[in-house]
């Protein structure tokens, strides 16, 4: 096993038991899941990862995930991921 894989089978199992918690609160599964893209985005080969939250994202439109998407767009370390958020409150996903 590669060093990597670790990490790859980690965000794999976050993103599972996110996708369970689902089954009980969207809103606040929502809300943490997002935080695993910049992370899987970082990750070469993580492409599955990254682009099933951003379906996530774009099929849940509470005001809350909303709201907190904003926050991100606007604060994130990270350009590429403040503008990737940007993208998405701006493109009317949510």
């Amino acid at each position: 096993m590669k060093r990597g894989d670790d990490l790859d089978a980690v965000l794999d199992e976050t993103q599972e038991f996110f996708e369970q918690l689902a089954d009980h609160s969207e809103s606040i599964a929502c809300t943490f899941i997002v935080h695993l893209w910049p992370i899987a985005g970082a990750r070469i080969g993580m492409h599955d990862v990254c682009d099933s939250i951003m379906l996530w994202l774009t099929n849940h439109h509470q005001p809350e995930i909303s709201t907190h998407l904003r926050h991100i767009a606007a604060n994130a370390n990270l350009e590429w991921v403040r503008l990737r958020f940007r993208q998405l409150v701006d493109g009317n996903f949510l």
